[in-house]
């Protein structure tokens, strides 16, 4: 096999720390981890991966397909950190209901940072994502039990740089620093409320606080300081009713 972990039927990550890397340098090789059924439950997993860095699949779709094989990656808990082309696929479908998932993709597209066939229910946990400006990329399902946001920049956040989002207060939402330039982000946490106002800047810097995330200290930052010195302010909006917000700049 080419997989980091592979399984004919499921795969589950319930703690421990687990490191996979599947790096190849034949395109379209080396995926982290791949079964039918994917869940993480606690744990820190560190996932790189050459190509798909989790993929869900029953290997029964063609790639650059859009049909549900009825697969799944389940993430109820635990720090999961990946990157990969496509970062997270699943040629079924997604749910997030705990735990904190730290995700870049590639900045080419058409492989994308998360890349779903099925529905993609954001229901809790913390999710930030970073991937290509690919037009097959879609929001979360409004569905979605969560207030989350999918966010569209025509102009590449560059890997050296900061994704940072607060709301009217100056409340720190997220701030993120992506393992390669991206364009297009899903961003998720409980602190996100309906009908309120938000910042968000590229650049700046950062210090003090907290870090998760991977090698060349691309991840989430956390508890620290933000500066808006040297950022730029991409976009101020108010939230919806709902809970999936599209916002493009």
């Amino acid at each position: 096999t080419d997989d980091g972990i592979h399984s004919d039927v499921s795969v589950t990550v319930n703690g421990g720390n687990t490191t996979v890397s599947a790096i190849s340098a034949t395109q379209g090789v080396g995926e982290g981890v791949e079964a039918p059924t994917i869940t993480f439950t606690g744990g820190v997993t560190n996932i790189t991966a050459s190509n798909d860095g989790i993929n869900a699949t029953y290997g029964t779709v063609s790639g650059g397909t859009e049909s549900n094989d009825g697969s799944n990656l389940f993430i109820t808990g635990g720090i999961v950190i990946v990157a990969g082309s496509d970062a997270i696929d699943s040629n079924g479908n997604i749910t997030i209901s705990g735990g904190t998932t730290i995700v870049t993709g590639p900045t080419q597209q058409p492989e994308e940072g998360i890349d779903f066939n099925g529905n993609f229910l954001m229901n809790g946990g913390t999710l930030i994502s970073g991937g290509s400006n690919s037009n097959m990329t879609k929001a979360m399902n409004t569905t979605s039990t969560q207030v989350g946001m999918y966010l569209k920049s025509g102009s590449q956040l560059a890997a050296t740089s900061m994704l940072h989002i607060e709301n009217a207060a100056g409340t720190e939402m997220v701030t993120f620093k992506p393992k390669n330039a991206v364009y297009y982000f899903h961003f998720s946490s409980p602190g996100l409320a309906t009908n309120t106002s938000y910042k968000v800047y590229f650049g700046g810097s950062y210090t003090g606080g907290s870090f998760v995330g991977g090698a060349t200290a691309w991840g989430l930052y956390t508890s620290g300081t933000y500066y808006t010195t040297g950022a730029t302010l991409k976009k101020t909006f108010t939230s919806v009713a709902g809970t999936v917000n599209t916002q493009s700049f």
